[in-house]
C-alpha cells in the first residue's frame, strides 16, 4: 500500500507496524489516541491522503516514525507526554501557545503537555516523534530546537535513537537516557538568563560568524559566491567560517546558502505578485538551476513541488508563510469547518 519510500536507516523491523491508511477518520482517531486530543481537516485532495505509523520502545521512550501524504490543518491539544518532533521530509508550520514556528529537516519541535498546537502539513510530511513521560523532562521553556551546539546534540541523539531502535540495536534504553539528559541540559541552558554570559567564547563568536554570513548571503542568493569569498568578505578565515556553521547549523556554509536560496524560492512562490513569473525564472533569480535537481531538493525540504507551493498555498503575510498565528480565542477553541469540536 505505501508509495512514500522507507529511509534506508528506519527500515528495520524494531518500529512494529501501528496504522496504514487512506481513511482519514481513522487516521485522526489514532493520532487522538497516540498524541492527544485531536481535531483536523483534510484541506486538499490532490495527490490523495495516506499515513502510516510505525512503533518501538527504548527503554522507557516510544519512537514513533510517521509517514503521510495529504495537506491537513490540525489543531492538537498535547496531552500528559513529551513530544521531540523532528521533520524527516517537508515543512513543519506550528504555531504553539500563539507563537509561530517552522521547522525543516535537522531541526526539532518540542510539545510539552498542555500545549495548545495549530498546524498545516505539506503534501508529504516524514518524520519522527519521540515521545517521553512528563516526569522525564518538567518545567518548560522555548518549543524550537534550531541552533547551537546543544540543539544540534539532541537533533543527532534523537535521529540516531530512532535508527537504533529501527535496527533493533543494543543500548537504546542507554541512549534514551542520554538523549533525556541532553534535552534537559538544552532547556536548562535555554531558560538561563545569563546563558550568553556563561557561554565559552568561542561559541559566542561561532554565532557572530553566522550571523553575519547569513546577512551577507541574504543580498547575494540570486548570484554565485564561493567559501572563500564568504570567509574575505567576512574577513574571516575559511576554517573558522566553515567550523562555525557546522557547530550553529549543522552544515557547511554553502549548503546553508543553497537552504537559503530554497527558502526565497518558497518565499517567491507564494507571492501573489510573481504569480506570472515562470517558475523557471524565479528559480534562476534565487541562484538555482531550473533543473530537476532543485526541485527534488526542494521537495525535500518542503514536502511539495514548486508548482505545488504556487498552486496551493496562501501566504501569511511578511512571513512567506502560510500559518497565521491564532487570536486567543482561536486557541482556545478552534475546530476547523466540518470537524468536531469536542
Amino acid at each position: 500500500m505505501p508509495h512514500i519510500p522507507l529511509r534506508e536507516p528506519l527500515r528495520g523491523t524494531g518500529l512494529a507496524p501501528l496504522l496504514s491508511t487512506r481513511d482519514f477518520a481513522e487516521w485522526e482517531e489514532a493520532t487522538h489516541r497516540t498524541l492527544g486530543h485531536h481535531r483536523s481537516r483534510l484541506v486538499g485532495q490532490a495527490g490523495g491522503f495516506e499515513a502510516h505509523y510505525r512503533l518501538g520502545w527504548a527503554g522507557p521512550l516510544q519512537v514513533l516514525h510517521i509517514r503521510g501524504r495529504g495537506e491537513v490543518e490540525l489543531h492538537r491539544t498535547q496531552r500528559s507526554n513529551v513530544v521531540l518532533w523532528l521533520p524527516l521530509l517537508g515543512l513543519s508550520e506550528e504555531c504553539i501557545n500563539g507563537n509561530l514556528h517552522s521547522a525543516e529537516s535537522g531541526m526539532a519541535l518540542l510539545f510539552r503537555p498542555g500545549d495548545e498546537m495549530r498546524g498545516r502539513s505539506s503534501q508529504e510530511l516524514e518524520g519522527i516523534s519521540v515521545l517521553m513521560p512528563d516526569t522525564l523532562l518538567p518545567g518548560g521553556g522555548p518549543s524550537l530546537l534550531q541552533r547551537g551546539p546543544r540543539a544540534r546534540e539532541v537533533v543527532d541523539m534523537a535521529l540516531e535513537l530512532a535508527q537504533a531502535t529501527a535496527c533493533g540495536r543494543p543500548g537504546m534504553e542507554h541512549g534514551a537516557f542520554g538523549l533525556v539528559e541532553a534535552l534537559r541540559a538544552w532547556q536548562q541552558e535555554q531558560n538561563d538568563p545569563e546563558k550568553e554570559w556563561r557561554e565559552r567564547p568561542g561559541a559566542a563568536r561561532a554565532r557572530t560568524l553566522v550571523n553575519e554570513g547569513l546577512a551577507w548571503m541574504k543580498g547575494r542568493l540570486g548570484e554565485p559566491f564561493t567559501v572563500t569569498e564568504l570567509a574575505a568578505g567576512l574577513s574571516s578565515s575559511v576554517r573558522a567560517l566553515q567550523y562555525a556553521f557546522q557547530q550553529e547549523l549543522g552544515r557547511s556554509p554553502l549548503a546553508e546558502a543553497r537552504r537559503q536560496r530554497l527558502r526565497l524560492l518558497r518565499e517567491r512562490l507564494l507571492d501573489p505578485h510573481q504569480s506570472h513569473v515562470p517558475i523557471g525564472l524565479v528559480m534562476a533569480d534565487c541562484g538555482l538551476l531550473a533543473a530537476g535537481s532543485a526541485a527534488r531538493e526542494y521537495r525535500e525540504l518542503w514536502g511539495e513541488l514548486p508548482r505545488e507551493t504556487r498552486q496551493q498555498r496562501t501566504p501569511y503575510a511578511g512571513r512567506g508563510s502560510r500559518l497565521k498565528p491564532p487570536t486567543d480565542r482561536a486557541v482556545r477553541g478552534y475546530a476547523a469547518p466540518g470537524t468536531r469540536s469536542d
